[in-house]
Parts: structure tokens; sequence; C-alpha cells
């Protein structure tokens, strides 16, 4: 004799791949690619099937699910799927001392100013004025001022 109920572990990629052929919002999609599926429990008698993960979850995200199940469950001709979180009691977020430490970042020093700038120059105005005044700093602003009218026409500033 079979029992009407039973338990599956589904291939996460397998799942994952048939999830993507539902119309899922880019939320929904990217939530059931972050969120760690435990197994499926299917009951035959009543047609449903809850979808058990171990993960808290905020309002939105089981909103998320709410509809994803909906959608899961029109596709796949069930009367109802749950998602159920199955968080264990002795199951809970790493202590900070297990966490990795971040990793140090590196300094990276600053390159020298160049040589003919500080000697040609002994007032440091002087120095600004012909930047500004070269064809390079021209050309540069010229195209910013450029991008920045495009942008602003675009947006209706």
């Amino acid at each position: 004799m079979y029992s009407e109920n039973y338990k599956i572990i589904p291939d996460r990629q397998n799942f994952l791949s048939f999830l993507d052929t539902l119309e899922l919002s880019p939320e929904q999609s990217l939530f059931m690619k972050q969120i760690p599926l435990e197994y499926v429990e299917i009951n035959g008698k009543a047609n449903s099937w809850k979808i058990s993960y171990k993960m808290k979850v905020n309002a939105l995200e089981e909103q998320n699910m709410a509809a994803v199940a909906k959608k899961l469950a029109a596709a796949c001709s069930i009367a109802r799927v749950d998602f159920v979180c199955d968080m264990e009691a002795d199951f809970c977020a790493p202590c900070s001392e297990d966490l990795p430490l971040p990793a140090e970042e590196e300094e990276v020093p600053l390159p020298d100013a160049p040589d003919m700038m500080l000697e040609s120059y002994d007032d440091p105005e002087s120095a600004a004025d012909e930047t500004f005044a070269s064809k390079e700093y021209q050309a540069a602003l010229q195209a910013l001022q450029q991008g920045s009218e495009k942008a602003s026409l675009q947006s209706g500033v």
C-alpha cells in the first residue's frame, strides 16, 4: 500500500529552470533564487504541496512567495501550494566570531604631481589658469556640458 503523503527533495537547478518558465516578476524571480529550499511535501489526497525552506523572510518576501505559489499551483494543476518556513530550534544565524573578517583594504599611494607643473610655476593659480586654458581641458569640459544638455533635454528639465 502506498502513502498519499510523501516528501521529495527537488533538484534546485531544475526547479529554478521551471520557475523561469512562469511569468514571475523580477523581484519574485530573484527572491526564489535566494531561498534555500529543503523539500516539497506532497499530499496526493488534498492535491497540495508544501514547499519547505529555511530562511527568515519579511512581509514583502511572504507576498512574493504567495504570488509564486499561486502561479506554481496553476502551472502544475495543483489545488494549493504553500511555502512553509521549517526553521528548527537549533538553527540560528552564524555568530560574528564565525564570520570571516573583512579584508583590509590595501592603501594605494597617490601618484606624484608632475614635476613640470611644480617647477614651472611659483604661483599655484598660474598653473591652474594654464590647465583650464589647455585644449584637452576645454574639449573635456565641452563634452561634459553637451552630455548634461542632452540629459536635461531627455528628462524634460
